[in-house]
């Protein structure tokens, strides 16, 4: 369990870092989600 919250921290740490990436990155997981739910809707026709 303490690995857990030491991982955690890590994460908050990197984002506390890096928050001029944030909006790069929400935008790359959306379009990623567009391409997925494109491809999925594409098998399914």
């Amino acid at each position: 369990m303490a690995l857990m919250g030491i991982e955690a921290g890590r994460k908050v740490q990197w984002l506390r870092d890096n928050k001029s990436a944030l909006p790069s990155m929400a935008v790359l997981l959306a379009v990623t989600a567009l391409w997925v739910v494109g491809a999925v809707g594409g098998i399914g026709s």
